[in-house]
């Protein structure tokens, strides 16, 4: 039985993709769950994680959020 070189390079490209994106979503996740003092540090932080990694081959695309928490009392 022989292996088949597409073959084996299809496989080789598919995990490769399958790592980008698991690191990628990693990072979105550890992104998303900062609490910014502001949303000018929210959108530049988005500018940095996207052009970190502006040659991987999906797109990055994003918005930011607006959120107000009550503050703690004393």
């Amino acid at each position: 039985m022989s292996i088949n070189p597409r073959q084996t390079q299809a496989k080789r490209i598919r995990i490769r993709l399958r790592k980008e994106k698991e690191k990628l979503e990693k990072g979105i996740e550890e992104l998303s769950k900062i609490d910014f003092a502001c949303e000018a540090d929210a959108r530049e932080a988005l500018f940095r994680f996207s052009k970190e990694n502006k040659n991987s081959i999906y797109k990055i695309k994003g918005d930011v959020e607006v959120c107000f928490k009550k503050a703690k009392e004393k």
